[in-house]
């Protein structure tokens, strides 16, 4: 199916194997896009089923996905399937889980890092333990992915973007919007070599990152990139101060891009993305503390707004020493404390 429609594919068609899906912006248009599928699956003696058919739609749900109105979110038949899973007992079990809820990944902030006790079963050679950081892991995923955002599809026919980013000692995080609508977010943890880069190091590494990323969309299009780092902002006009960073320089140059300041204050997304791991690094005292409204002495006052920001709503239960969070009315476990000391 995709070698007789592949002159359309990119424009108005997509296929999945004997799945098409036909877009249009107007009816108009949708008619005339129609004719020409039709057409030329007439020509190589392909026929449609009628009761397999549905035509002008304003939404449709497509490989796990509901696209609406330009907006984009997960089918509820497979937040549904995600609320249902158990907690894997095995590596097969493990690998079978986190490929349905990778596949989501694109709309959880933060997704490898909040992944990472599960994916450290798959490493060959270590033992397979159910440990509390796996489960609280495994809940959190679900709870997250279950509450997912909507995002907004991107307007290519106006090829303007922005791209928000942040680094910290611990990741970078990353933004795509267009016109102030989110369309992606980003976010991974830095290696042991990376977080001894060089602070506007991290701060350039999480721009590549984020435009390599999203190059599908960005490539040909004007991209205005948001750092906190001002050095970044004019860096790329003056002689790199490492060889790293002439690297990073020399891996921009395919993108139209200009680099603006953005104050700390006002990057509250991206820096969020990239700082949010440091709740698992809090000690059960700090966590209780949080969530009592309380502030733990001893982090950065940015640190922890960003702290009280993400564990809004979080209450803890003195009884069952477990953290949870109310999602649409049902508490659900944010995260559990044993072995946090």
């Amino acid at each position: 199916m995709t070698d007789v429609l592949q002159r359309f594919i990119g424009r108005f068609v997509v296929v999945y194997l004997d799945d098409i899906l036909v877009y249009s912006r107007t009816a108009k248009k949708y008619e005339e896009h129609l004719r020409q599928v039709f057409v030329e699956l007439g020509g190589h003696d392909l026929f449609l089923h009628p009761t397999k058919s549905e035509l002008f739609l304003d939404g449709v749900t497509c490989l796990g996905f509901r696209i609406e109105k330009g907006k984009i979110s997960i089918d509820e038949g497979k937040v549904e399937a995600v609320r249902r899973l158990a907690l894997p007992q095995s590596v097969k079990e493990v690998r079978s889980v986190m490929g349905l809820l990778a596949y989501f990944r694109r709309f959880v902030r933060n997704f490898s890092t909040i992944a990472a006790p599960l994916t450290e079963l798959l490493k060959d050679g270590k033992a397979f333990e159910i440990t509390p950081e796996v489960r609280t892991a495994f809940e959190k995923l679900k709870c997250l992915i279950s509450s997912a955002p909507i995002l907004r599809l991107p307007d290519l026919e106006h090829l303007e973007f922005e791209v928000t980013t942040d680094a910290s000692e611990v990741g970078m995080g990353g933004m795509l919007t267009q016109r102030g609508h989110p369309i992606a977010f980003e976010s991974r943890k830095f290696t042991d070599t990376e977080r001894r880069y060089a602070v506007h190091e991290r701060e350039m590494y999480a721009v590549v990152h984020c435009l390599y990323k999203w190059r599908h969309f960005l490539e040909g299009a004007r991209t205005t990139v948001y750092t906190d780092n001002a050095v970044l902002t004019y860096m790329t006009t003056k002689v790199p101060p490492s060889r790293r960073m002439t690297r990073f320089l020399e891996k921009l140059s395919r993108f139209d891009y200009e680099i603006k300041h953005l104050p700390e204050q006002a990057n509250v997304v991206a820096d969020a993305l990239s700082r949010l791991a440091r709740v698992n690094l809090l000690t059960t005292k700090q966590l209780i503390s949080f969530a009592r409204g309380k502030t733990p002495a001893g982090l950065p006052d940015q640190e922890t707004r960003l702290l009280q920001q993400e564990m809004t709503g979080v209450t803890y239960d003195e009884a069952t020493g477990v953290f949870t969070r109310e999602v649409d009315g049902t508490p659900r476990i944010w995260v559990e404390p044993e072995n946090r000391n």
